[in-house]
């Protein structure tokens, strides 16, 4: 070997590679492996969310256009609209969809006034103790409905429910958790804390410019609120009452608690009464046309706030 010779320490074109180990000189193109990847990826996540929701959603709607009333789905031939024609020609259609209506109007009406309110003392305020009030907003998130109702059914009846008596004796007038508005009221205070977290952010970020211009303009303290801040949040508080429309709509727990000892019926609490009649026959055809109208409700009210 001469002297003046050097070795080469070049690694071929083709031999190189990066320090991931992926060959940079291959000309094997990687894209169409990540493609394939991608793909297998967004099968998997439909095959999970078909059998997750439209397969459920497939077997409701299968067993509505069954004539159940004795039956299990499977066992009965043919389909029919009978379920459906018997639910829109009967009487009980219009009180429930008037409960249902009263319903979810008063929970989100309430849940909406009481979080915008919280969310303004604690964001916009010097109020004291409001960082150790705040977080306490969120408590009822910990507590079921189910729960929250039974306590309120203790604390609240008729008969010696505490607040009941108490306010009975100071104000005058009965108490009664068992009605609609007692259902309004524990479902609205239920949807206060979800309400709150969606709601709360807005006010916290809401530039204080605003306010001061309108103060400097001479508008006082409702002015200010009611053509400054509360436009500015609007957003915010459509998408969190239209969350808690379908939240309510889809609510059971609260109103078989709460309406089922009085025959106060919504569509969720109908459905569970067509399963376990007093006749103790379930009726699942019956059931099933008042879930898929539930669906749909819940489905157009979503869309119409999308397209919005």
């Amino acid at each position: 070997m001469q002297s003046g010779t050097q070795l080469s320490t070049r690694v071929p074109p083709a031999s190189r590679a990066d320090s991931n180990g992926d060959d940079l000189g291959s000309d094997r193109p990687r894209k169409p492996r990540r493609d394939r990847v991608l793909v297998a990826v967004n099968i998997a996540i439909g095959a999970l969310l078909t059998y997750l929701v439209v397969f459920p959603l497939g077997m409701l709607v299968y067993s509505s256009l069954k004539d159940a009333e004795l039956k299990l789905p499977f066992q009965v031939p043919g389909y029919t609209l009978d379920n459906f024609a018997r639910i829109l020609t009967g009487q009980r259609l219009f009180e429930v969809a008037l409960n249902t209506l009263i319903f979810v109007v008063g929970t989100v009406v309430f849940a909406l006034v009481v979080s915008v309110i919280l969310a303004y003392l604690f964001e916009r305020t010097d109020l004291p103790g409001r960082r150790i009030l705040a977080p306490s907003t969120l408590a009822p998130m910990a507590v079921p409905a189910t729960v929250m109702a039974v306590a309120w059914v203790l604390a609240a009846n008729p008969t010696n429910g505490p607040i009941a008596l108490l306010v009975q004796s100071v104000l005058g007038f009965p108490v009664d958790i068992y009605s609609l508005p007692g259902m309004i009221l524990v479902a609205g205070i239920f949807g206060v804390p979800g309400m709150y977290i969606m709601i709360a952010p807005t006010f916290a970020r809401l530039n204080l410019e605003f306010e001061e211009a309108a103060a400097t303009a001479g508008a006082g303290w409702w002015t200010r609120t009611r053509k400054v801040v509360l436009p500015l949040t609007v957003p915010s508080i459509s998408a969190a009452s239209m969350l808690l429309i379908v939240i309510a709509l889809e609510e059971f727990s609260i109103p078989a608690i709460l309406g089922l000892p009085d025959q106060i019926f919504v569509f969720s609490s109908l459905i569970q009464n067509a399963l376990q009649p007093p006749s103790g026959i379930a009726n699942y055809g019956q059931a099933s046309a008042y879930g898929v109208l539930l669906v749909l409700l819940s489905l157009a009210r979503t869309l119409h706030g999308l397209c919005r």
